[in-house]
């Protein structure tokens, strides 16, 4: 029986490494044959030991992997040692991740978009990459997946705040983004980008406008029909792209 205690309790670190989570999904995901009662035992039993922390309301309440109880003070992202280092800094551009927004797979997201969106994150930035997330980054439970993004990310992460992003901007830089605004502009690869969640008006000098909000339906581009031009203005879908971040030069090229 002991054993069988310990296994739970190894199999729910196993499953909290990916990203924090609730009950009923660590339950699901572990596809345990014993009870879910049972689970959440062996889940006490590693909160009261403080290897695992619990955030949120009784109501959605999620568990995560705190560093310290792994006996490491620094965040996952800088483990990498020195040498590791990859010189050719790489820009990746996501938006609309709308993590703990499970009224999504109604409308066609898959079941574990939240899994597939997490594990490409982690694969793809590495530790001098800088990521451009474009606004809509997580929908509720705002703590528990800000952690997860400062510390199972690698590099420097840039936030155009969206129509769902409502905390401050002090509030973001303390909980690990790295650069908050609503819209900027900057030069790459020879172009003069403008990044904001929602396509915004033609700006002088601005040779693209790469923007999310839409999704993959046309339901918003009525939002913008007065000013909208398919030769500025650049639509980045998350559906479109396997719900994976993509490289800034490959999007402009």
């Amino acid at each position: 029986m002991k054993k069988e205690f310990e296994n739970r309790k190894y199999m729910i670190r196993s499953i909290l490494d990916i990203r924090p989570i609730g009950v009923d999904e660590i339950y699901q995901l572990g596809k345990f044959a014993c009870s879910k009662q049972d689970v959440q035992k062996a889940l006490n039993s590693l909160v009261s030991t403080k290897i695992v922390k619990k955030i949120g309301s009784f109501e959605s309440e999620k568990y995560y992997i705190p560093l310290n109880s792994l006996g490491i003070d620094l965040p996952k992202k800088i483990y990498k040692k020195d040498n590791e280092s990859n010189k050719n800094v790489k820009v990746w551009v996501i938006t609309d991740t709308h993590f703990g927004h499970s009224k999504l797979i109604e409308y066609g997201r898959p079941d574990n978009f939240e899994e597939q969106i997490s594990k490409n994150l982690m694969s793809k930035i590495d530790v001098d990459d800088i990521l451009i997330h474009l606004g809509d980054f997580c929908f509720g439970e705002d703590l528990a997946w800000n952690y997860w993004m400062k510390n199972y990310v690698f590099g420097k992460h840039f936030l155009v705040k969206g129509n769902h992003d409502n905390k401050s901007n002090v509030w973001y830089l303390k909980n690990g983004w790295d650069f908050v605004c609503y819209y900027f502009s900057d030069s790459y690869f020879g172009k003069k980008i403008l990044f904001s969640h929602m396509p915004l008006p033609k700006m002088h000098g601005v040779d693209i406008n790469i923007h999310g909000h839409w999704h993959d339906n046309d339901h918003r581009k009525i939002e913008s029909i007065d000013f909208y031009d398919e030769n500025y203005h650049k639509l980045l879908a998350i559906e479109h792209t396997n719900y994976q971040p993509v490289l800034l030069k490959d999007f402009i090229t």
